[in-house]
């Protein structure tokens, strides 16, 4: 049973992370049990699909709250990707 729709996110970082991060994605994606997992993928360049890593979490508000102590990023910093910004992302995992 689908518990919720899967959200997708874009948020810019104000300055370079020490990585180098300047956008993190945060892509919800739809197991075969019907759960919504996000995966927060960061970005070195979001433009160019440069990709520093990405981290899998199991609830919208677990990668809210760690993006929360990780870059100071509230809910209201981030933006829904547009369909052509959802269809370029590879969120494949394995």
């Amino acid at each position: 049973m689908i518990t919720e729709n899967p959200r997708y996110l874009h948020a810019g970082l104000e300055e370079p992370d020490e990585d180098g991060v300047t956008a993190l994605v945060a892509y919800g994606m739809t197991t075969t049990d019907g759960e919504v997992v996000y995966l927060i993928i960061r970005y070195f360049d979001y433009e160019n699909n440069s990709v520093q890593g990405d981290h899998l979490y199991m609830s919208f508000n677990e990668a809210m709250d760690d993006v929360f102590k990780d870059y100071a990023l509230t809910r209201s910093s981030w933006r829904e990707l547009s369909t052509e910004e959802i269809l370029r992302i590879d969120a494949r995992i394995g």
